[in-house]
């Protein structure tokens, strides 16, 4: 409960920051700097070595670049521009997509088999997904009607 909070609290000050004429690239880079900050001192607290030996090998090196920049930098960047274009409610709502993201990815990429449940799951999180979004769906479709003039006519 305490994590979906503090990301809410995370899209909220976003989308706050945006207001003040800071772009996305900007508002995940500052995030990140003062994660960093306040994160450091938590090594010390633990006890943990700030360069272990392990960094030493290119494996590890290229693990933690993958997971910095690719899972974690663009992601987020790519989520605080959502939060720009579209808002934090409907940005928000689309986060559902994340497990049906992962159970294509790992079909394809790795060859997990795609089980009953697995696509049952995958089909309640989609109708999920549609009707939570129904209404703006049905609003969305009565506006292109309207641009097109197909909506202020009625038909006997």
């Amino acid at each position: 409960m305490l994590a979906a909070l503090a990301w809410a609290c995370y899209s909220l000050l976003s989308r706050k920051a945006g207001e003040f004429g800071y772009s996305a690239l900007q508002v995940t880079r500052r995030s990140f700097f003062y994660g960093l900050i306040f994160m450091l001192p938590a090594l010390w607290l633990c006890g943990a070595s700030p360069l272990p030996k392990s960094l030493a090998d290119p494996v590890c090196l290229a693990n933690i670049a993958f997971l910095g920049l690719g899972a974690s930098a663009i992601c987020f960047v790519s989520w605080n521009f959502s939060i720009h274009v579209l808002g934090t409610l409907k940005t928000s709502v689309y986060i559902y997509l994340t497990p049906i993201v992962t159970v294509l990815t790992s079909h394809v990429l790795l060859g997990e088999p795609l089980t009953i449940l697995i696509c049952l799951g995958t089909l309640l999180t989609l109708a999920g997904l549609v009707l939570s979004s129904a209404e703006s769906l049905r609003q969305a479709f009565r506006l292109s009607l309207q641009a097109t003039g197909q909506g202020s006519a009625r038909r006997p």
